[in-house]
Order: C-alpha cells, then sequence, then structure tokens
C-alpha cells in the first residue's frame, strides 16, 4: 500500500509541491441565486437603514420645530405680560406725578394768600 500515491496533491503525508502553482482566487463570470440573494439583501439592509435614518432626522427636526413654536409662544406671552405691567407701572407714575402737581398748587396758592 506504500506504492499507491495520495489522491491529495495537497495531502499531509505527500512533501512533493505541485509542478505548477494553482490560483487561489479565478474570476467566475456566471451569476448564480447566492450571488442575486446576496445583493438583494444588500439593497434591502441599505434601504432600510436610509428609511430608519430619514425617519430619526425627520422626528428630530419636528421636534425642533415644535420647540421652536413653543418658545416662540413663551416669548410672546412674556412680551404681552411686561407690557402690561409697563403700562400699569406708566399709570401710576402719571397719577403720582398728577397729585405732586396738585400738592404743588395748593402749596404754592397757600403761598399767595398769606
Amino acid at each position: 500500500m506504500a506504492d499507491i500515491p495520495p489522491t491529495n496533491p495537497y495531502s499531509f503525508t505527500d512533501n512533493s509541491a505541485p509542478s505548477s502553482p494553482r490560483k487561489r482566487f479565478a474570476f467566475d463570470p456566471t451569476i448564480n441565486l447566492g450571488h442575486v440573494l446576496t445583493a438583494a439583501v444588500t439593497l434591502a439592509g441599505a434601504f432600510s437603514a436610509g428609511l430608519a435614518a430619514w425617519g430619526s432626522i425627520d422626528k428630530r427636526i419636528v421636534s425642533l420645530e415644535l420647540e421652536q413654536r413653543y418658545s416662540k409662544e413663551r416669548q410672546e406671552q412674556r412680551d404681552l405680560h411686561q407690557d402690561q405691567q409697563l403700562r400699569e407701572t406708566v399709570i401710576v407714575i402719571k397719577e403720582a406725578i398728577q397729585r405732586i402737581e396738585r400738592n404743588i398748587d395748593r402749596e404754592t396758592e397757600k403761598g399767595r394768600t398769606k
């Protein structure tokens, strides 16, 4: 049995190298079902990842727009409240000035009558 050559040219028991080196990678131009399935899964994955990213960005934009709108409404309410307070303060100041003018008028009348 020792005279039978091994069937595998790269057998561990055979120390002789093949006469011509074998190509490790060879281009095969045929397209089989595995290629089609791999391409379909890759495209579907890329498409779903794109949709997920788009949805996430869209949610963020909507959230920012709502926050801006809410902030603008709050600022408008603050402005209205401050305007109302300013009007009330101006009215109080005008009334105080009128009282002071009346007191000055009374004092000048008293000074003239003496």
